[in-house]
């Protein structure tokens, strides 16, 4: 996806939706369960709408589904965690304000954006943020049965 204007877009009431690959985020790629099945994409959507009160400011609130291949961290299999949240974004022109207004704000982040975002990097950084610390399955597969040479307990 090409960088977007946030704020003509917030002016327009603009709401864009997707659907990508976890392959296509390739810093989140780097999280992954090697050599596991991705089962299904990234879905996404954003809704730009002006800031409340703001004349120059913009609104998003961004929601994010997948379901990411993880490593367990119990059997260090693959496990398939679901991953979904809603964010609140105050999008503002420059770091100093977004500083400022950040330590004020209680029920929404901000970020400083110019007028070209790219809307997938947000997208991309805020699932690194949800990943689990400790993915793990609510029960371990059993471990495969692999023959240890006989002279390991001699």
């Amino acid at each position: 996806m090409p960088t977007i204007n946030p704020y003509d877009l917030a002016r327009r009431g603009g709401v864009l939706e997707g659907s990508n690959s976890v392959l296509e985020f390739e810093r989140l790629e780097a999280a992954l369960a090697e050599d596991a099945e991705i089962e299904e994409p990234v879905t996404w959507r954003a809704q730009f709408a002006p800031f409340p009160g703001e004349d120059h400011d913009a609104g998003l609130t961004l929601s994010v589904s997948a379901r990411l291949p993880l490593s367990c961290v119990r059997c260090l299999s693959p496990v398939q965690v679901p991953i979904e949240f809603e964010r609140a974004f105050r999008l503002v022109a420059d770091e100093s304000q977004a500083a400022l207004l950040d330590e004020q704000a209680e029920d929404h982040d901000v970020l400083a954006v110019g007028r070209h975002f790219d809307l997938l990097a947000l997208v991309e950084d805020e699932l690194i943020m949800a990943l689990p610390l400790m993915p793990r399955h609510a029960q371990c597969p059993p471990a495969a049965d692999v023959p240890m040479p006989a002279d390991v307990y001699d």
